[in-house]
């Protein structure tokens, strides 16, 4: 075997194994929020990505709440639909938006 061929194995094994262990992280974020309470805020959306292209598994939303506070959410459901600017009633559990309703 080829030095080169080597090095290829190696990059390709620590490539493999770094997905591995992000695969694993996710799993336990998103197992770790579903243990968490549900809560309902009433808020903007003032950031949200605009560069949505392809298949989108996930994107994140920065919210501002009623008193001030922000927090950037998780949005896994292709089907809540929200703009940037939009206000209304949020709904998320722990990093994760479960649901957004207009104003």
């Amino acid at each position: 075997m080829t030095k080169d061929m080597q090095n290829f194995i190696a990059i390709f094994v620590a490539i493999f194994i770094l997905l591995f262990i992000m695969g694993i992280v996710a799993i336990c974020v998103r197992v770790a929020n579903k243990s968490k309470q549900i809560y309902k805020g009433y808020g903007k959306i003032i950031e949200k990505p605009s560069n949505l292209q392809g298949i989108v598994m996930s994107y994140q939303v920065m919210v501002e709440f009623e008193n001030g506070a922000r927090a950037r959410f998780v949005v896994y459901d292709k089907n809540i639909m929200i703009t940037e600017g939009d206000i209304g009633f949020i709904t998320y559990q722990g990093n994760t938006l479960l649901g957004f309703e207009k104003a």
